[in-house]
């Protein structure tokens, strides 16, 4: 399976000396298929993005579904608030367009858009691949002077890039793709089959014109190569980002379809050193960073300050994954007083672009009990569970049982300032024996808004309450409120609220 469809990068750049456009606040909501403005799936998965005067640019694939992973066009998406997409028809490529030489069935994905201050001209570089017997991707360059144009995008066929060299400037097939810029200046990271697929990683300073890769020297080259599959030391999907003078690069296990951990680096300068890899913390614990792989790192300036957001892709569900959960799903980064990030996993949260703020309020925190009884109060018969049987997801769970009657409160209230709308709750659970009585139950801003009973099954099946009412700014708790008979058994995992 081409790891060409691992992750990307998107690249923020802000445009100097256009107005500001910006919304207001908006809820980011993971865990949901995220719609553009006409009711449509958004298909963009892989993409690249460049905010010109606070409109954000969204450019990214139009795979099909499940499996199908075929160059259909990349589209363009504009938002001004990163919640509301609109799609547009200028600035899309597409087989048959003039001036593109990719074919549908084609591996066509990670554009990343760059502004040439120098040339006037926005850069796009992408992987091509499928399209000459022997190497794996091709990385192609575009350039376009409106990124509105019908025809915006002309292909330069003079930059094609077909293979790129190590330190010693032997020459090798290549992987992933990223791209950053740094000013006036602009970087490849890539991935390439040094001692085996994926092998290495590197990072080289294009020319000036940003179509044309310098040759690996001093300055302009940095390498990452080595280690094995099985101890994580083979990475891909590189995104950089820069924070307090500081540079981080952040890269995924290379794991296929699955999602993985996310790894960086930091450095004083482009040029390096690097520092060794660390593992990025989460919060709550999780060791797959929210059941995503790494995309790319979002910097989002604003008039009160500069966000830093963790974008995910959910590539498992082109291996057959839950599309209804969404494949985007991105979450606020904070970073510790030595500089060290965690990408903290709510479900719902806030990010002002206008700002460049981000707020905790929304979500609800540690759903599968991962961080054991953090966000959590409960009371009676009721421990964590860390049997793989007595668990439906990740490590941990919650379960009872009592070989005489019992009782069990069990409630999360960590969701809070939510924005107005109707939500689902959802609980994956199963049970064994008589309970006298076993719900599910949803608080609104402290009233009981509606409830659940749970029947008693041994398999594990997921319940859901839906059409449950928000005000603006409300606070949510979710609770299980159960009356055990002698020998009765539960167990809970994978809680979720979702707007709708």
């Amino acid at each position: 399976m081409k790891k060409a469809l691992a992750a990307l990068l998107m690249l923020c750049f802000m445009f100097e000396g256009m107005p500001s456009a910006h919304a207001a606040s908006a809820a980011i909501h993971n865990d949901t298929l995220w719609m553009d403005t006409d009711g449509n799936p958004i298909k963009a998965q892989g993409g690249g993005m460049i905010e010109v005067g606070g409109v954000y640019h969204w450019f990214g694939p139009d795979f099909g579904s499940a499996g199908d992973y075929r160059f259909y066009a990349i589209n363009h998406y504009t938002s001004t608030d990163l919640r509301s997409w609109t799609k547009q028809s200028g600035g899309r490529i597409a087989p048959g367009m003039p001036s593109i030489p990719f074919q549908a069935g084609d591996w066509v994905g990670r554009p990343y858009v760059m502004w040439n201050a120098a040339t006037s001209t926005y850069v796009m570089v992408l992987e091509w691949g499928g399209h000459e017997t022997g190497v794996r991707n091709q990385y192609a360059f575009l350039t376009a002077t409106d990124l509105s144009a019908g025809n915006a995008w002309t292909y330069r066929s003079a930059s094609l890039i077909k293979k790129l060299p190590d330190a010693s400037g032997t020459l090798y097939s290549l992987g992933d793709l990223g791209a950053y810029q740094d000013g006036a200046s602009a970087y490849l990271m890539y991935t390439f089959d040094k001692g085996q697929a994926n092998g290495g990683q590197a990072i080289l300073k294009l020319s000036d014109d940003f179509l044309t890769p310098l040759a690996p020297v001093a300055g302009n080259y940095s390498e990452f190569s080595g280690g094995t599959w099985d101890n994580g030391d083979v990475r891909e999907a590189a995104s950089i980002f820069k924070r307090d003078g500081k540079y981080y690069y952040f890269t995924s296990n290379t794991r296929g379809w699955k999602s993985s951990d996310t790894a960086y680096r930091t450095a004083d300068s482009m040029a390096g050193p690097w520092s060794a890899r660390k593992v990025v913390a989460t919060s709550p614990a999780t060791s797959d960073s929210f059941n995503t792989q790494h995309d790319f790192v979002l910097e989002v300036q604003g008039t009160q300050g500069t966000s830093y957001v963790y974008c995910g892709d959910r590539w498992s569900n082109y291996s057959g994954g839950d599309m209804g959960k969404g494949v985007y799903a991105w979450y606020p980064l904070s970073f510790a007083a030595d500089g060290s990030p965690t990408i903290n996993g709510y479900a719902s949260w806030n990010i002002d672009a206008a700002q460049g703020t981000w707020s905790a309020t929304g979500g609800l925190l540690n759903p599968g009990f991962e961080s054991d009884w953090s966000n959590w109060t409960y009371a009676g018969n009721i421990s964590i569970a860390t049997d793989a049987a007595e668990v439906h997801s990740g490590s941990k769970g919650a379960k009872s049982w009592s070989n005489s009657a019992y009782t069990t409160l069990l409630e999360n209230a960590s969701a809070s300032g939510l924005s107005a709308g109707t939500y689902t709750a959802k609980v994956w659970h199963r049970s064994g024996n008589a309970f006298a009585s076993k719900k599910l139950q949803v608080y609104v801003n402290g009233a009981l808004s509606k409830e659940l009973n749970l029947p008693t099954t041994t398999t594990w099946t997921e319940y859901s309450i839906g059409g449950i009412g928000v005000p603006e700014g409300a606070s949510v708790k979710l609770a299980i409120s159960a009356s055990g008979n002698a020998g009765a058994w539960a167990q809970y995992d994978d809680f979720s609220l979702t707007r709708n």
